[in-house]
C-alpha cells in the first residue's frame, strides 16, 4: 500500500497518491491554524480545536462527527505513536485507520526511507510545544462511499518534550504519560472548495505553500 505523506503547518496529512494531490486538506488547515495563531490561542487547547473546526466548516468542510478522548499509559510497553494508533481503532474509518497505521509503521523504520527522515526533522523541528508537551495534528485521507473526500483530523497533546522526533515514535513511554486526542471527521465540498482554492493560496502566501512537503511511502 502506498501512501503519500504530506507535512502542512502543525500537521501530517496522509492518504493514497490518487486522492492527496488535492490541496484542500492542507490549505484549509495551513489557513485555520493562522486565524488561530492571530487569535493567540494555544494549540492543544479546547478553544484552539474548536476555532480549527469553525474555520474548516467556513470553507468547505462539512462536520460529520466529532470527540475526544485519552490514553494513559499503564505498563511502559508502548511508543507514543503506538497510543495513537490506538486511539485511532476507535474512531478513524477502516480504510484511515490503514493508512495511519502504514505511515507510523514506516516511521518507526525510518532509517530505511532517508527522505522521511528528512521530512520528520523538519516537521519536528516546527511542532508545538504547549504548557504540558508536545502537540500535531494527524489527518488521514480517503474517499466515502459517495466520493467525496473525507479526513479525520486529530489533534493529540502528549505529556512529553523532545527535540527529536524518535523521542515520539521510537522511545517507550513511561507509566505516567498520558495523551490526549480531540478529533473531528470532516467532509468537502468539492463545488465550493473549487471557488476558494485560489483565494486561500494567495492569502496564505508563497512562502506558506512552498514549505508543504511531501513523500511516498
Amino acid at each position: 500500500m502506498t501512501v503519500r505523506l504530506t507535512s502542512a503547518g502543525a500537521s501530517l496529512i496522509m492518504g493514497p497518491p490518487d486522492v492527496t494531490p488535492s490541496n484542500a486538506v492542507p490549505f484549509a488547515l495551513l489557513w485555520s491554524e493562522a486565524v488561530c495563531r492571530a487569535q493567540k490561542l494555544t494549540m492543544g487547547t479546547e478553544a484552539y480545536f474548536n476555532r480549527v473546526v469553525r474555520e474548516m466548516g467556513a470553507i468547505a468542510w462539512n462536520v460529520t462527527d466529532a470527540g475526544e478522548m485519552t490514553y494513559t499509559q499503564a505498563s511502559g510497553n508502548a511508543t507514543p505513536a503506538d497510543a495513537v494508533v490506538e486511539l485511532g481503532g476507535q474512531y478513524l474509518p477502516t480504510d484511515q485507520q490503514r493508512i495511519l497505521k502504514t505511515v507510523f509503521d514506516a516511521i518507526g523504520t525510518v532509517a530505511q526511507i532517508p527522505a522521511l527522515d528528512s521530512l520528520m526533522t523538519t516537521f519536528w523541528s516546527d511542532k508545538t510545544l504547549t504548557a504540558k508537551g508536545i502537540c500535531f495534528a494527524t489527518a488521514p485521507v480517503s474517499m466515502n462511499a459517495n466520493g467525496q473526500l473525507t479526513t479525520t483530523l486529530a489533534y493529540l497533546d502528549f505529556d512529553g518534550t523532545s527535540d527529536r522526533w524518535q523521542s515520539f515514535f521510537l522511545t517507550r513511554m513511561s507509566a505516567e504519560t498520558r495523551l490526549h486526542s480531540r478529533h473531528v471527521q470532516l467532509t468537502l465540498n468539492a463545488d465550493l472548495w473549487q471557488r476558494i482554492d485560489k483565494p486561500i493560496a494567495d492569502k496564505l502566501g508563497k512562502a506558506a505553500v512552498d514549505a508543504i512537503q511531501h513523500i511516498d511511502i
